[in-house]
This record gives structure tokens, C-alpha cells and sequence, in this order.
């Protein structure tokens, strides 16, 4: 009953706060939860959900009667207009007219308090984007607003708790955190940038030419498959010739294949280079002529530095 009730409740606050061609799309009651869909042709802000939520609270606590008559649907529909029917169209020759005060007015057959009063405090859970123009508005009411409320503050204070700051300051750490976070963040991009620079750099002077192309191997086991794709592209930017084979080891062993412009034009072909180192690991791979990927086991890794060269050897052409 409170939670019917707050539809109406909420669905006049839209009104009032996002205009007039708010209509109601849809609705479900629940006993712990609701949920009302509204026409809208934008994303709900914090703010207009703040005052919906407020709006209709404020009109549940001024105790307004929940009015309830049968009308001859021509007479209701000239007394209120077709805004009756936010819920849909109702049958029948005779509409049950539920009105709040000059809050609200529909055509509902659903159960209601006798008085907005009992509906307690309104609380809006969240609101999602449904679909194109359409908002779904969830709420509480009565005592599982109070049950909502304490699960909020549950979460709070295991916030508060994990990270050992007041209940009263969380929103302050939290947000330093957030920014030390961020700063992190972009040091250990910069450094990963300075390493594959100069990770680039040593395989370049290491690199083993092998008829007109420059083999560029190397194993790894504490970085990411994003920091062996960049050492990867840096090497192929700065030598045309090279061709790469790096691989990553840990659980399984990633392998990462590249082949320069001038490299791919004598025959390589990171793609299948790739399918076949991946053979040799016990596993499968694949890709483009630039750039190849695939895995296997670790217990096959050492196979890989025996037969590289020979494999680049067996893919020149010319």
C-alpha cells in the first residue's frame, strides 16, 4: 500500500520537476522495493532526483487523504482528462478514480493508504536508463526506507573502517585516495614508457640479423601484456627491418609477434610466425602480417629460443 501509494506520489513529483510531458511507462510494486518508468528524454541528474525524492516526501508528510470513487469513464475523463490513464488504459465502463489532493488523479485499481501520512519517508534507491527516453526511477518507502538507510551506512562504515578513516571524513579520504590513486597512476605510465623505451633500445642492440631482417627476442614475467605490445611497437617504429618475438611467462606463456614494413615486404608474417612459435609451446595462435599473438605452456618455453631463428629463416622469401 505505501509503496503504491509513493508511485503516485513520485510520478507528480516528475511533474513538477522535469515538466509536464513526463507519462508514466511502467511500473512494479514490490514489497522491499519499487520501481516507476517514466518518459523523459534525458538522463536524470543528481539534483532532479534529489528534489523528486524531497517533493514527494513533503507531500507523503502532509497526511493529504488518498481519495477513492467510481466514475462512468466519460465523466471522469471529462472532469480529468486522458491523464487518467498514466498506467494504461483501464477497461471497463465504470474507472476506479484515485486522487491525492491536487497531487495526482489516475484510473488505478491497486491497493493504497487511506492518507499520503502513511506512507512515511520516500527514499529513491537509483535511477537507470532503460531505453531510449524512458527513466526508471527505484524507491523505498515507510520502514524499508529505514532498512534502506541502514544498509547505506553499513557500506559507510565499512568504508570507514577498510581504509581507517571517521565515518564523518570518508567522503574526504575517499576523494584523496581517488586523486593519490590517479597520480600513481600516471607515474607508473610514465615509467613503463622510460622502461619500453629502454627495453626497445637494448633488443635493437642485441637484435640478430638473419638475412635482411633483424630478429628482436626477449622473455619477460613481471609485466603486462599491454607493456610487451609497447616495447613491441617501439621496435617496429624505429627499425622497418625488425622482427620481434617476445614473450611473456607466468601461469602460460603469451607470445607477441611483430614484423616491420620493410621485414613484412621478405616474406614475414607476424601472424603465422605467431601460429607457429605457438605450436611449439603446445598451443595456438594467429593474427595480421604486422602483428601476431598466441600461447601456450610454460614447461615448452625453452623451445622457443632453439627454433626462432630457424623459423624466421624458413619464412624469407626474398
Amino acid at each position: 500500500m505505501r509503496h503504491h501509494t509513493s508511485t503516485h506520489l513520485i510520478l507528480g513529483a516528475t511533474r513538477r520537476v522535469l515538466g509536464q510531458h513526463v507519462w508514466q511507462a511502467g511500473a512494479q510494486k514490490g514489497p522491499e522495493t519499487s520501481r516507476i518508468d517514466i518518459s523523459h528524454y534525458e538522463r536524470l541528474t543528481g539534483d532532479q532526483t534529489r528534489e523528486i525524492e524531497r517533493l514527494a516526501t513533503e507531500v507523503a508528510l502532509q497526511d493529504i487523504p488518498v481519495e477513492s470513487q467510481w466514475l462512468p469513464r466519460e465523466k471522469a475523463e471529462q472532469t480529468y482528462g486522458y491523464r487518467l490513464y498514466q498506467g494504461g488504459v483501464v477497461p471497463g465502463r465504470e474507472l476506479r478514480i484515485i486522487k491525492i489532493g491536487d497531487w495526482d488523479v489516475e484510473a488505478c485499481g491497486g491497493t493504497h493508504c487511506t492518507a499520503t501520512g502513511q506512507v512515511g519517508t520516500i527514499k529513491i534507491l537509483r535511477t537507470e536508463r532503460i531505453q531510449d527516453g524512458v527513466e526508471r526511477i527505484i524507491f523505498t518507502a515507510g520502514t524499508q526506507t529505514l532498512r534502506a538507510f541502514q544498509e547505506q551506512e553499513q557500506k559507510i562504515r565499512t568504508i570507514s573502517n577498510t581504509i581507517e578513516a571517521p565515518v564523518d571524513k570518508v567522503d574526504q579520504y575517499v576523494k584523496n585516495m581517488a586523486q593519490e590513486n590517479l597520480n600513481l597512476t600516471r607515474r607508473v605510465e610514465t615509467l613503463v614508457k622510460e622502461w619500453a623505451q629502454n627495453e626497445s633500445g637494448r633488443l635493437l642492440k642485441l637484435a640478430k640479423s638473419i638475412g635482411p631482417v633483424k630478429l628482436c627476442q626477449a622473455t619477460y614475467n613481471q609485466v603486462t601484456d599491454d607493456d610487451v605490445i609497447l616495447v613491441n611497437n617501439i621496435i617496429l617504429q624505429q627499425d622497418k627491418d625488425a622482427v620481434t618475438i617476445l614473450l611473456l611467462v607466468g601461469e602460460t606463456v603469451r607470445v607477441f609477434v611483430g614484423a616491420g614494413t620493410n621485414a613484412i615486404k621478405h616474406g614475414m608474417n607476424a601472424g603465422q610466425i605467431a601460429s607457429k612459435i605457438a605450436n611449439l609451446l603446445g598451443g595456438g595462435g594467429g593474427g595480421k602480417e604486422y602483428f601476431g599473438q598466441g600461447g601456450g605452456k610454460t614447461s615448452n618455453v625453452n623451445l622457443v629460443a632453439r627454433n626462432a631463428e630457424e623459423i624466421i629463416k624458413s619464412t624469407i622469401t626474398r
